[in-house]
């Protein structure tokens, strides 16, 4: 085996040995958390404008959640889960309860009226 001919087969070799021990690179996705989705639907004429909580978090901050609305779909963990809706005036509860959601499953909370009383 002559110098050029070693030079190109240690060069192979060193390759190789590099191009296997990559590093994570900050273009890799991270791995996601098990999840459900949870949407809602104001269908109540009756209801006003609502804040919808989400275990204490007010998920339509930036938007009014009033009749004819859909909110689209939230990544939620699968478990139970505190859900609530106030008014936007005086953010009083209208409804307040717990809904237990399992995973890679999809749930839309319908908020309409029966008589005065609000219900989803």
């Amino acid at each position: 085996m002559n110098c050029k001919q070693f030079s190109i087969y240690f060069g192979c070799i060193i390759l190789s040995v590099f191009s296997g021990c990559s590093l994570k690179s900050n273009n890799d996705p991270a791995p996601s958390a098990p999840a459900a989705g949870l949407a809602f639907f104001h269908a109540a004429p009756a209801s006003p404008s609502m804040e919808v909580i989400f275990d204490g978090t007010t998920v339509n901050s930036s938007t009014s959640f009033s009749y004819n609305i859909f909110s689209g779909y939230l990544s939620v963990t699968p478990g139970s889960h505190n859900v609530r809706f106030a008014t936007v005036t005086d953010h009083s509860t209208q409804l307040d309860t717990t809904l237990s959601v399992d995973l890679n499953k999809s749930y839309t909370m319908v908020l309409y009226n029966q008589g005065a009383k609000t219900r989803v």
